[in-house]
């Protein structure tokens, strides 16, 4: 397994992100887990509080956001096998999972 929480909208660009997604799928065997959790940008009340959040933690960052959408599609070009779950209920906060199995 490899777990990821709240790292990626964190990292210089979307290149970077894509670069360690890179990194992380050729260090897994065939099977192997990447388990993400970020920010999701629906609903868009909690989208706002998640990114003020942010903003206000780290000031002088650039946050990186990705839709769900465009996240999955970057992971199934990687060949991940992608679930999608969202974990946001009884939070304030847009959190969403993304369970990536190497085909």
């Amino acid at each position: 397994y490899i777990i990821f929480t709240h790292v990626l909208h964190h990292l210089t660009s979307y290149t970077a992100q894509e670069e360690l997604l890179k990194v992380c799928y050729n260090k897994l065997k065939p099977g192997g887990s990447l388990v993400i959790l970020e920010v999701s940008r629906s609903p868009i009340w909690k989208f706002l509080i998640s990114s003020i959040a942010d903003r206000i933690l780290y000031p002088f960052e650039k946050i990186n956001f990705r839709s769900v959408e465009n996240l999955k599609s970057q992971l199934n070009k990687f060949k991940f096998n992608v679930e999608v779950v969202p974990v946001d209920k009884g939070s304030v906060f847009s959190h969403i999972l993304f369970l990536a199995k190497k085909i």
